[in-house]
């Protein structure tokens, strides 16, 4: 499979592509097209969220750290800047230091989080954060991480698939899956799936 460098780089062109096409073709704003950017790439390496190694792991989890309490703060408005501080700081070592090695713990790499599955339920989740913007926009948002997530998973089969030596690696088919690990697991997904839908379908309606 592609290492953590190609992903980036991979997630780059679909996160430039989709950027463009947002800011040209839908009239966003360049700080919105920056924003689409950032999560073609976000989504590029999501998909290793589940990744023992150290660069994908803490590239995830202190960006995640960052980025959660920040749109935690936007149901705080009046807070004081010393509590905004101190929930920043915390909530980026807790998810970071703590979080991350929970997650480990009770994750298989490879298994759900390299699924067609998770890309759409990652799409739905980046839809339900922006709550506060447009329609339109939320929907460009979701389709950006979508395809930066889809671009990890297409990356991750043609590495699958040694020219060279004409054989196909024993990891070919197990990234553009619709299923995980397991029946549960897969099960959990597809009504995560649903239900996010729903949540969208009633904050739309």
């Amino acid at each position: 499979m592609a290492n953590f460098k190609q992903h980036i780089t991979g997630g780059f062109i679909t996160g430039g592509i989709t950027s463009t096409i947002a800011l040209f073709g839908y009239g966003l704003t360049l700080l919105q097209a920056g924003v689409v950017f950032i999560l073609g790439v976000l989504g590029s390496v999501l998909p290793d969220i589940d990744c023992d190694t150290s660069t994908p792991l803490k590239f995830l989890f202190g960006y995640i750290g960052i980025i959660l309490p920040v749109i935690g703060l936007q149901y705080y408005p009046d807070a004081k800047m010393e509590n905004t501080l101190i929930f920043i700081v915390i909530g980026y070592f807790l998810i970071r230091d703590v979080i991350s090695i929970l997650f480990l713990k009770i994750t298989v790499h490879r298994g759900i989080y390299h699924s067609i599955p998770m890309a759409i339920i990652m799409g739905q989740l980046t839809y339900l954060m922006f709550f506060d913007s447009l329609f339109t926009h939320r929907i460009i948002f979701a389709i950006a991480c979508c395809l930066g997530y889809l671009t990890h998973l297409t990356m991750d089969e043609i590495w699958s698939i040694d020219l060279t030596g004409c054989h196909i690696k024993r990891s070919f088919g197990t990234a553009l899956t619709l299923k995980g690990e397991s029946i549960i697991v897969t099960i959990i997904a597809y009504i995560a799936i649903i239900s996010l839908a729903g949540i969208i379908y009633w904050t739309y309606s």
